[in-house]
């Protein structure tokens, strides 16, 4: 039978870092391969944004920055302001 401890600290740190990314602001003060498992986590758990995409891309590392490339991830155009539809008689906010 297997020597089943508690998690690690550091574990469960990128657990919870994972379901809060959106709320982060930098990852500068993690190392490369931290990096690449909370990037990892992220994707998994679907919580990945263009937000969040651009917070990865900015710790410029390069393994992760190979990794988001070979998954042809994208950071979307910006969005155009919302519109309202002017058949339904509705004029844009502009008018």
């Amino acid at each position: 039978m297997p020597d089943v401890g508690p998690p690690l600290l550091q574990d469960i740190c990128l657990q919870r870092l994972s379901d809060h990314i959106s709320e982060a602001t930098s990852l500068a003060g993690l190392s490369e391969d931290l990096v690449c498992v909370l990037f990892e986590l992220v994707i998994y758990k679907r919580r990945l944004t263009p937000e969040v995409l651009q917070l990865f891309v900015d710790t410029e590392h390069d393994l992760l920055l190979a990794k988001i490339k070979s998954l042809n991830l994208q950071t979307l155009p910006p969005r155009l302001p919302m519109t309202r539809n002017r058949w339904l008689g509705q004029n844009p906010s502009w008018y």
